[in-house]
């Protein structure tokens, strides 16, 4: 007997704002084209605390005192600084030029200047990555969830999360949010589900691939200088990089190495052409982007992570769900290095604790520049979305066998046949396993197994 499981569990998390007097709000755009620029890393001078804009190039950004220095970066432009002084407008918009982008010559021989640049970055990773003790951060985390025709929920998290080196990381809920046809009885993680680019090794699709810093990365990855720019007085090198062998289970895509600090500024990347999944798996395509900033000397940590996923599924001319997108934004801020972190946290068996006084109020997110601003899509979706538009009616299959397939809610052991071991744990890819009771399983993860998931099981001879 064939049973086919899509598993789906989405979260999300209303949000609170932290202590803070001025809000403000803006757009980064280009300054030739008037385009928006999404991502772009806004950052409070001589602070620790930041914030990104949105995919419409839109931010909101909380600020404790004035006078302060906002400096706005995107690679591949020159930065901005300006001074808020009290009684500024709230609205700051910021137009950025572009830096004209230099290619290098043509290496006819010997080895390309990008192999001698990775390997100066991973040099470096290892002595910061020596020196970092412990971190506490603030975290918001954000998952869209789309079908063929549109948004079909949105999760939210804020999170305040701690790291030590020998115990882990461990995160206090301040709040969560989500649209009303997502039930979600317990909290969650935020900072738990990013995925950090800069490490050795990356998860993707239930896999771990070897990261473009890893020790052995020079002999994993071919990387090639395409060319530099010069921002802010500084060389900024662009590298491709791409696996050594057609075969070769890795990432392709492309690096920013700031010259002089050798440390990565950017990184967009995709699984290579080596990594597939069998049918019914269509198509899964992925592509993580993260941005990352020095922290207490040459500490380099991120300050967002981005990931746009997309699933087909189908037995051709019998059975095809729906295109299953799912989004995610994440925004780190307000960083503490080699501070002490809470020992009452590691003492506690449960990774996550929760805020019961803030979580009470549940209303942090609906205070601006507590998170990265909604879109205008996803802010009709909320207003939209009520209770009867359920995720089995989005994700219905069609096709001659879609009458074998049901649908249902609920939390019937799947995540421990998936692999869970009891503790918080987010999967945003296909998966196939086998047992000898119900043979073949295929499920997709955005499963957190902390309650509520939506499966579709189909039966066959």
């Amino acid at each position: 007997m064939v049973r086919l499981f899509l598993v789906l569990l989405v979260v999300w998390l209303p949000g609170r704002a932290l202590y803070g007097q001025t809000v403000f709000h803006g757009t980064v755009r280009d300054a030739a084209t008037g385009t928006p620029l999404p991502a772009a890393n806004l950052h409070v001078e001589g602070t620790y605390r930041g914030t990104i804009t949105n995919e419409e190039g839109y931010y909101e950004l909380r600020l404790d005192s004035l006078p302060a220095v906002l400096v706005v970066r995107y690679i591949g432009y020159a930065s901005q600084r300006r001074v808020l002084r009290p009684g500024a407008e709230a609205r700051q918009d910021f137009d950025l030029d572009p830096v004209a982008y230099e290619l290098d010559e043509v290496v006819v021989s010997g080895e390309d200047p990008a192999v001698a640049i990775m390997r100066e970055v991973i040099a470096r990773k290892q002595v910061w990555q020596a020196a970092l003790r412990s971190y506490r951060a603030e975290v918001y985390n954000r998952f869209t969830l789309e079908n063929d025709t549109g948004i079909v929920s949105i999760i939210e998290s804020l999170t305040e999360a701690f790291w030590d080196r020998e115990r882990g990381m461990r995160e206090v809920v301040k709040a969560r949010r989500m649209t009303s046809n997502v039930d979600l009885p317990a909290y969650f993680p935020a900072a738990f589900f990013v995925e950090n680019l800069y490490a050795d090794d990356v998860k993707v699709g239930g896999h771990r691939l070897i990261g473009v810093t890893h020790p052995e990365a020079l002999d994993h990855y071919r990387f090639t200088l395409e060319g530099t720019r010069r921002i802010d007085g500084a060389t900024v090198y662009d590298i491709a990089v791409q696996p050594a062998g057609r075969l070769t289970s890795g990432f392709e895509g492309r690096l920013a190495v700031l010259d002089g600090a050798f440390a990565l500024l950017d990184a967009e990347l995709r699984p290579g052409a080596a990594f597939l999944f069998p049918p019914p798996v269509r198509s899964y395509d992925v592509v993580l982007r993260q941005q990352f900033s020095r922290f207490d000397g040459d500490v380099w940590l991120p300050v967002d992570f981005r990931s746009d996923a997309t699933l087909e599924v189908a037995l051709p001319a019998l059975l095809a769900f729906p295109t299953i997108r799912i989004r995610q934004v994440s925004r780190f801020t307000n960083y503490g290095i080699n501070q002490p972190v809470p020992d009452s946290l590691y003492r506690q068996v449960d990774y996550l604790a929760v805020d019961t006084v803030a979580v009470r109020a549940d209303t942090l997110l609906d205070r601006p520049g507590m998170g990265v601003p909604l879109s205008l899509r996803e802010q009709r979706a909320y207003a939209e979305i009520d209770s009867t538009m359920t995720l089995e009616e989005a994700f219905r299959p069609r096709g001659p066998l879609a009458f074998l397939v049901r649908m249902n809610t609920g939390d019937d052991g799947a995540a421990a046949r998936a692999g869970g071991r009891g503790h918080p744990r987010v999967r945003l890819e296909p998966e196939l396993w086998y047992n000898r009771v119900d043979a073949w399983h295929l499920a997709l993860g955005l499963h957190v197994p902390l309650g509520t998931r939506l499966s579709v099981s189909g039966v066959g001879g």
